[in-house]
């Protein structure tokens, strides 16, 4: 499942992508204006355990 929305982050225009791949989710915000990755976390994605939260993000806050 994949869910796409717009925002702001920081100032700046963005997509906030939600993408879920078997029993992980990444969750990424791509610079609407240049394409540019700015952030990309993932982890277990929570709808698809038994509500343990196992989250283990990578990235960066910018």
């Amino acid at each position: 499942m994949t869910d796409v929305e717009r925002e702001a982050e920081h100032g700046r225009a963005v997509w906030d992508v939600e993408v879920r791949s078997g029993a992980t989710e990444h969750e990424i915000d791509v610079d609407r204006a240049t394409g540019a990755v700015l952030r990309h976390e993932s982890g277990a994605d929570d709808d698809a355990t038994d509500g343990h939260d196992d989250h283990d993000d990578h990235g960066s806050d910018d």
